[in-house]
């Protein structure tokens, strides 16, 4: 169910409902998923640049990322919900999660040194997580349909894009009708 937040909406409000939005996407037979965070940076731009409200408001999945959109949501619909940070909620839920539904997982962001040293750091608290493949977030737009081939031969269920906001959202929003992933996940 979305619930509206101002020019926007939010429809993960737990940890179930996210898992619950993985599996569906996984079981989808149609184009990929699309899961964006709401926090005050993606509030902010939404309210001043049409076009990327316009990208952000066609994700399937919005989760709410910062207690200023926890308090929002009280404050405006009376609706609890929690605060669900990519970095904390892959750390404590969603890797064992992955690993447990043997979810292949592509990851794209950072630097070349450091989407390694986090693959690696993964690979070591997830061992049985199957990390399909990875790269930086550092290219040119020329390049993105070599990196596309690349997802798409990796066979993998779940792309986790991190290359900041709203540029990760832009680039998922261009290409995910070409992209053979399930689940498509702005990490910001």
């Amino acid at each position: 169910m979305k619930i509206p937040f101002f020019d926007t909406f939010v429809n993960i409000k737990n940890y179930r409902d996210y898992k619950e939005a993985i599996l569906n996407s996984a079981i989808d037979n149609q184009s990929p998923k699309v899961i964006y965070y709401l926090n005050s940076h993606t509030f902010y731009e939404i309210n001043t640049d049409p076009v990327f409200k316009r990208c952000f408001n066609s994700a399937d999945y919005i989760v709410p990322d910062g207690q200023s959109i926890i308090w929002g949501m009280k404050i405006i619909s009376n609706i609890s919900i929690i605060k669900i940070g990519f970095a904390h909620f892959f750390r404590d839920i969603l890797g064992d999660f992955l690993s447990e539904k043997k979810f292949s997982t592509y990851m794209l962001g950072s630097t070349e040194d450091g989407i390694s040293n986090s693959v690696k750091k993964i690979k070591n608290n997830f061992p049985k997580l199957i990390i399909s493949g990875f790269s930086d977030g550092y290219f040119d737009d020329d390049f993105s349909q070599n990196l596309i081939d690349d997802i798409n031969k990796s066979d993998s269920h779940i792309l986790i894009v991190g290359m900041g906001i709203p540029k990760s959202e832009f680039w998922i929003n261009k290409y995910k009708d070409l992209l053979e992933v399930k689940c498509i996940i702005s990490a910001g």
